[in-house]
């Protein structure tokens, strides 16, 4: 078969190369997408038209279409595609330098397409409504592109989840999932009466929520697969005496899992439903904000009418206030959630009604305003990687920054008839973050990614294959006996 590239109409191509993005623990990409062509504006006109000939006449295919450029950092590049004059992809977005790639295939989407008589497919981009970009900017980048013969069912991807609540009535609640890149939203759950919280569970592939209840349905800490499978009611309020669940959080490493009932306090109970959960209590009026540090042992918790952040042991200890005030000059309900970046000594928050993502040190000092995103108003916020991610109750969308605040983008994810959308939870980008010899063995952990993992070696850092080290695992640890005068690792995700 033969490929061959040209601009639509008027347009004309342009062709680049980056010297990012680099790779990292969890992505092995960069040079598929340091360089690419892209359709330049001309004439008031721009995209791509790929037209493959010599195909079996009538025969399907699968492609896997690579579409980003690092050095597009003025706001959403946003394009929808056609292969032989039907839509196979609907509003494809990235955002360049506000996000890098930490992970394998996130900027990139799959189709299926049929040749024509002729064994003709030809595959087109165009630019998407100017109202969700920035306007006259390109919007159509191709780095390169697989073709397999025989049509598969993509997969959406499984990278970052939110609820929404569906207002205050019943059975209209849901929970989905996207790409970091907005690239195939998808509701995995629907009929649900107010979720609020969120939070995954990535080597085994369980998403968590919390249930707040209306009307005759009960307020609930629920599990699935990724895919909204399997669900399992894990506590049921009149079963386990609470009410109005709200944020959730999880202790993988001791099988725990936090959530705030928002007039009885803090309480934890066992990641796979068993037992009777713990009232931990805490010393607000109010509560929703939630967040762990698990490497000092404490949980944080605000109370959202009063603005009110407090801190306490894991056990429900020595409960103390950080800091009041939080929404000063808003009305109550405007401080939901939390999301801690132990390492850095940073908590971030949203401000509801002042449309505010906000940052401050884990003792309280130090509050600042990294962004305003107008008319958002956002509800929960999250660190993921070098990025923020939070949704909001207003203008159904997404929106995602820098750490500090810089190259707000708003992504249109949000179900179209959606009233709220509360929490927000992502899967972290992957990394080895130890590598250590104890005895005769060497130790391998590593977080972040999907699993099942599987634990690879070989004894030259450049040469050779790698071979399987023990089965595919959940676990994020390790252990191999020392032999020779080295060996080389990796770990592979799903």
């Amino acid at each position: 078969y033969s490929v061959s590239l040209a601009p639509v109409g008027a347009g004309t191509m342009g062709f680049r190369t980056r010297a990012t993005p680099v790779n990292t623990n969890g992505f092995a990409q960069s040079a598929v997408f340091r360089d690419f062509v892209f359709g330049n504006i001309a004439g008031g006109e721009q995209g791509l038209t790929v037209t493959i000939t010599g195909l079996t006449p009538a025969a399907e295919y699968h492609f896997k279409f690579y579409s980003y450029d690092s050095g597009s950092g003025a706001g959403n590049r946003v394009s929808n595609w056609s292969a032989n004059g039907v839509p196979v992809v609907y509003r494809y977005t990235f955002f360049g330098a506000t996000a890098l790639p930490v992970l394998d295939d996130q900027y990139s989407f799959r189709f299926n397409a049929t040749a024509d008589g002729a064994g003709q497919i030809v595959i087109q981009g165009l630019p998407a409504e100017t109202t969700l970009m920035t306007p006259a900017s390109p919007a159509v980048f191709l780095n390169g592109f697989e073709m397999y013969l025989g049509a598969q069912t993509p997969q959406p991807p499984r990278e970052i989840f939110w609820t929404e609540t569906g207002g205050f009535v019943e059975s209209q609640g849901s929970v989905w999932s996207a790409g970091l890149n907005g690239v195939g939203r998808t509701a995995i759950v629907t009929g649900l009466s107010r979720p609020i919280g969120i939070a995954l569970d990535p080597a085994k592939r369980h998403v968590y929520w919390a249930d707040d209840g209306f009307g005759s349905q009960p307020s609930r800490i629920v599990r699935a697969n990724f895919d909204g499978t399997g669900q399992e009611v894990l506590f049921s309020g009149p079963e386990d005496d609470f009410s109005n669940a709200q944020m959730l959080a999880l202790d993988l490493k001791h099988g725990h899992i936090y959530w705030t009932a928002h007039f009885l306090g803090v309480m934890r109970g066992n990641l796979d439903g068993t037992g009777t959960p713990a009232k931990l209590g805490g010393s607000a009026g109010k509560y929703t904000a939630l967040d762990l540090d698990l490497v000092n042992g404490h949980i944080y918790y605000g109370d959202p009418e009063l603005g009110i952040l407090y801190r306490m042991d894991l056990d429900g200890q020595n409960s103390v206030e950080i800091v009041r005030d939080i929404a000063a000059g808003q009305q109550p309900y405007n401080f939901n959630s939390i999301s801690l970046d132990v390492a850095n000594g940073h908590i971030y928050y949203a401000v509801l009604d002042a449309n505010q993502i906000k940052r401050m040190n884990l003792d309280g000092s130090d509050q600042i305003t990294l962004l305003t995103d107008a008319g958002l108003l956002p509800h929960d916020v999250i660190v993921v990687g070098d990025a923020l991610y939070w949704v909001g109750g207003n203008g159904k969308r997404m929106g995602t920054s820098k750490l500090n605040g810089t190259s707000n983008v708003n992504l249109r994810l949000a179900s179209l008839a959606s009233t709220f959308s509360f929490g927000i939870a992502a899967v972290t980008p992957f990394k080895i973050n130890r590598l250590a010899i104890e005895g005769s063995d060497v130790i391998i952990n590593w977080q972040g990614g999907l699993g099942p993992y599987q634990l690879q070696r070989r004894a030259s850092v450049g040469q050779g294959a790698w071979e399987n080290f023990g089965s595919t695992t959940e676990a994020t640890r390790a252990t191999n006996s020392l032999s020779g005068d080295a060996m080389f690792y990796r770990v592979q995700g799903n």
